[in-house]
């Protein structure tokens, strides 16, 4: 009984063969390209949250007369005025701080103007000064990463709304901050609001 002949790969088969493998392995080089920018996409936005987190925290620690910012470092000019007042949010009905605009929590705050927020003292805050410092409107933290992030913080006076919606009589700190990207500094990672009750938080 004679053997069948068996032919191998003719080279048109093998071209196939090659163009086949060459385009599933460009579709697994892209899908690990997609999966390693959104790792680094998604560890940027956390590490960004945990020193949102951070700063948040201090200002919970602190007395109520300790909740506001050094005035001298509020951004009034320069280069990051515009970024600083970009997002109208965070100073909604407030507007933009200047020297005379007193529904900013500053050192110059006093009590009875904003019933029942005290005076602003700097003997309020605790000693060994807390970290991050509470009192800058702009500073650098270092984040998890080890990068150093970019924080805007802002403390304004406000009149939460009642139950019935109507605008209550007694006034409150509302702390909002903002985290960037250490490699972007156009892009907004993280962003806390909170607001700080005087009767609550002493």
């Amino acid at each position: 009984m004679r053997l069948r002949s068996e032919d191998g790969f003719g080279m048109l088969e093998l071209l196939m063969a090659v163009v086949m493998l060459s385009i599933a392995l460009m579709a697994l080089m892209g899908v690990f390209a997609s999966g390693t920018l959104s790792l680094r996409s998604s560890a940027s936005t956390s590490n960004g949250t945990v020193v949102a987190d951070k700063v948040m925290e201090v200002y919970r620690e602190l007395k109520d007369c300790a909740v506001y910012l050094s005035s001298s470092t509020i951004p009034t000019s320069g280069p990051n005025y515009t970024q600083y007042y970009a997002d109208t949010s965070a100073y909604a009905n407030v507007g933009v701080y200047s020297a005379s605009n007193h529904l900013w929590a500053t050192e110059a705050t006093t009590s009875g103007t904003y019933s029942p927020i005290p005076t602003s003292l700097s003997s309020c805050l605790p000693s060994p000064a807390p970290s991050p410092d509470p009192t800058q409107a702009v500073q650098n933290i270092t984040g998890p990463d080890g990068l150093s992030y970019l924080v805007f913080s802002y403390v304004v006076i406000v009149q939460p709304s009642g139950p019935s919606g109507t605008v209550s009589t007694g006034y409150v700190k509302q702390v909002t901050v903002r985290v960037f990207n250490p490699k972007n500094t156009a892009q907004l990672l993280a962003k806390e609001t909170s607001q700080f009750d005087p009767n609550a938080t002493g």
